[in-house]
């Protein structure tokens, strides 16, 4: 990185990074004031320095964090004078924090509260299609345990409607690709075309299964996954005739557990991945979050083209075919794409959902005079 004039920065990359305009907009890459001083102090408070549109002003841990309005922003938009962000022991209690007037903006609404929202239409409440995928991983080495057949099948016969529909409830998206939907709108890529033909349960005895233990399918211990994993587990015993073992597990034992290889299928979330490429590159060999733990020479070669490709239109390309890929391996089944969902007082102006939960503070304003 070098400066070429006051106002021109030069970046010179390590490869091909055709959506680093994209990238760049993130709000962390917006300049500091000259006057800053040394790096090093910048993350401890008083010393604390920032780019963004507030700076922080007191920080009480487990009660509150106070910002206020940086003079030295370089954005022209200004948001309230100051900002504070609450502690909260549990969303629940967001909720009636909010229902009080405490609040004015609650992300994170518990999904109950999203369904009581939505049958009442509430204007108060604001949803977006997010950069995450839930998603069901094959378990593929040693040796799968399902067959391909078995798999696309159970890709194929999912009640993905009814799973959102009736299981969740909270207006999440159906996913026939890996990669987010939102994707498409967002930087123009699309994935692969899901099949049109009309689902229909497979005769149990087609099942190349044959008597062993039940297959376990492990989740991340959280009420909306254990739902997730009922319902799985009722969808996979009508294509199989096979009931699954459902193994929950804290967030640190689940990770531990999916690199060891001790289950047959994974229920898991990915999130935050702008560049499809980036989605594929989850499946290559020995990947960090390769929870199949699938490996195919041909699939890695389809990745590494796409990035080194110096084009969009490349870098899609390559990213699709990969996605066909896995589809044809029947390696994960996409599943859903959650939605957010964040509540907004009516005095409150300006708020902009994003996929991604950002929230831009200095957009907000007041329909009525308030000094916070």
């Amino acid at each position: 990185v070098e400066a070429i004039s006051p106002t021109v920065l030069r970046i010179h990359l390590a490869h091909p990074q055709p959506n680093l305009p994209e990238v760049l907009a993130n709000s962390v890459f917006l300049p500091l004031h000259a006057e800053s001083g040394d790096p090093s102090s910048w993350s401890s408070p008083p010393k604390w320095r920032s780019n963004g549109a507030y700076i922080l002003k007191e920080w009480l841990p487990r009660k509150r964090i106070r910002l206020e309005r940086n003079p030295r922003f370089v954005s022209g938009t200004i948001g309230p004078n100051s900002v504070i962000l609450k502690h909260l022991e549990s969303p629940d209690f967001g909720v009636q924090l909010f229902d009080q007037a405490q609040l004015d903006l609650l992300p994170s609404v518990p999904s109950l509260e999203v369904q009581r929202r939505l049958r009442e239409s509430s204007p108060e409440l604001v949803q977006v299609s997010s950069t995450c995928t839930t998603a069901l991983f094959f378990r593929m080495s040693p040796a799968p345990h399902f067959s391909i057949s078995d798999r696309q099948n159970i890709i194929r016969v999912l009640d993905r409607e009814s799973l959102i529909r009736v299981v969740l409830g909270r207006g999440d998206q159906p996913a026939v690709t890996f990669s987010p939907a939102i994707l498409k709108k967002w930087i123009g890529y699309s994935g692969p075309n899901a099949t049109t033909s009309p689902v229909q349960k497979p005769d149990r005895s087609a099942s190349s299964l044959q008597d062993s233990a039940p297959p376990k399918l492990g989740y991340y211990a959280h009420p909306t996954n254990h739902k997730i994993a009922q319902f799985l587990a009722s969808e996979i015993g009508e294509v199989t005739g096979r009931s699954l073992e459902l193994v929950p597990r804290e967030w640190a034992t689940f990770l531990e557990d999916t690199r060891e290889k001790q289950f047959e299928m994974v229920l898991g979330s990915l999130c935050g991945m702008t560049d499809p490429l980036d989605w594929a590159e989850v499946f290559v060999t020995n990947g960090p979050v390769n929870w199949s733990h699938w490996s195919e020479p041909a699939y890695d070669s389809i990745v590494a083209r796409g990035k080194e490709s110096a084009t969009l239109q490349g870098r899609h390309g390559q990213a699709r075919a990969a996605e066909t890929l896995l589809a044809q391996k029947g390696i994960v089944a996409p599943l859903f794409h959650p939605v957010l969902s964040t509540l907004v007082s009516s005095q409150l102006e300006g708020f902009i959902p994003h996929p991604k939960g950002l929230i831009f503070l200095n957009e907000l304003r007041f329909s009525r005079p308030s000094p916070e």
